[in-house]
């Protein structure tokens, strides 16, 4: 491993920029930390794990490896300190009340009680501020606003936060409690919609639905789908499932569809497309970064829902009047396989029947309708 390196902050870090990011897990630390660090921010990072606080906040920062070609380097993050919610509020309700930037990286259900801080400690604050989302959610910033209405923000205070839009992609691991360090690839993808303040690190995107969408199909669409066959043949890392050519051949079908989509959908370039794909396929082809398959496959059968990763590209494609039967026919293996799969405690096993009543629901939608009801007829006869 090559010798540690610092990450910043630049020695001329502008007065001021101080950020406060909510979420000390992979993704946070692994991408959004680091790049707000390297910017020329100042970042301090909340965290409901007192231990890992402890950890951080003694450490002043934390260690990143990357994988670069055969070598591994780890580079240090710095942090300006590390903070508990409940412990350590009164710092951060002041910190909160003066910071320009606030980032986050918790999960949608978590949202909530960032909001709530927030709302606590911007009673009094009269300059604006970016509150930039960093999960991997659909308008992640609708998401934050109706968090921040339900937690009681008040009309002007709403108007004073600029909430873009988002879009994050970057494979992490997490090794604590081990310790603090994270492992990532060197690949990472963080922009915010073009409209509203300049923030250094974090690229304005024009087209930034557009963009999470390709992420969304072309790399977690890809990754589930992948991750079920993979544990159907008995693997149990993404990686190897990744290594199986005979499997990703499998699937061609199904990603050719999501790719006609996002070309007709969004006007992305086909040609670049099968580029970002194969970037996708090495990406999590790469052992370096161990993720089991049961981390990946699970929770198929909201996956499984009409607006969701699996079922909307092709409903939408056969609205248009293009072609999907050979990517049915991928889909309504997949699904036989995650019936298999969900019925474990919690998580509710589905099949032929509940993909008809999905259909039968949204009788005024032809397309949806026909879509799950030929799925659902595929997999009756063994597809």
């Amino acid at each position: 491993m090559k010798p540690a390196a610092a990450a910043g902050p630049a020695p001329d870090c502008e007065v001021g920029m101080e950020a406060i990011h909510f979420g000390g897990g992979a993704l946070g630390r692994g991408l959004v930390v680091p790049r707000l660090v390297e910017a020329g921010w100042t970042v301090t990072v909340v965290d409901p794990l007192p231990d890992l606080v402890e950890a951080l906040d003694r450490q002043g920062g934390y260690g990143l490896e990357m994988q670069e070609g055969g070598a591994t380097r780890e580079i240090r993050v710095p942090i300006a300190r590390a903070l508990h919610p409940e412990r350590d509020r009164a710092e951060l309700m002041r910190r909160l009340g003066e910071a320009p930037l606030v980032t986050t990286a918790v999960r949608k259900e978590n949202l909530a009680g960032v909001a709530r801080q927030l709302v606590a400690a911007g009673a009094g604050r009269a300059a604006p501020c970016t509150l930039l989302g960093c999960e991997n959610v659909e308008a992640v910033d609708e998401a934050l606003t109706q968090a921040l209405i339900a937690a009681g923000i008040a009309g002007e205070a709403l108007a004073r936060l600029h909430i873009p839009r988002t879009v994050v992609d970057r494979i992490c691991a997490n090794a604590w409690p081990a310790s603090t360090t994270i492992r990532t690839e060197t690949y990472g993808e963080l922009a915010a919609s073009r409209a509203g303040p300049t923030i250094p690190g974090i690229e304005a995107a024009q087209s930034i639905d557009a963009l999470f969408d390709r992420k969304r199909y072309l790399v977690n669409s890809l990754a589930d789908a992948a991750a079920i066959l993979g544990r159907s043949r008995g693997d149990t890392l993404l990686s190897q499932a990744f290594g199986d050519g005979a499997l990703l051949a499998e699937l061609t079908p199904f990603v050719d569809a999501l790719q006609r989509h996002l070309a007709l959908e969004h006007g992305l370039d086909r040609d670049g497309l099968v580029r970002y794909a194969a970037t996708s396929r090495e990406r999590l082809a790469n052992g370096f970064i161990p993720r089991r398959l049961d981390t990946v496959a699970r929770d198929l059968w909201r996956k499984m829902q009409p607006g969701e990763r699996f079922f909307a590209p092709l409903i939408a494609l056969r609205r248009r009047g293009e072609a999907v039967e050979a990517a049915l026919d991928v889909l309504a293996r997949l699904v036989r396989l995650s019936a298999a799969l969900e019925g474990a405690p919690g998580h509710p096993a589905f099949g032929p029947a509940e993909l008809r009543a999905v259909a039968d629901r949204h009788g005024e939608d032809p397309a949806l309708r026909s879509v799950y009801r030929d799925t659902a007829d595929r997999i009756g006869k063994g597809g």
